[in-house]
């Protein structure tokens, strides 16, 4: 999942919709980077 923007906080929806997934059984892939000085960083 690349949501485009810093990372968020613990009360976010995307990181409580990942944190549910994964208690759920499923694997998280996950990267961090998505605000780079450059438009393709």
């Amino acid at each position: 999942m690349s949501l485009g923007s810093p990372f968020g906080t613990e009360d976010n929806v995307a990181t409580i919709a990942t944190r549910n997934a994964v208690l759920a059984g499923m694997v998280a892939v996950v990267a961090a980077g998505n605000s780079g000085a450059q438009y393709t960083s």
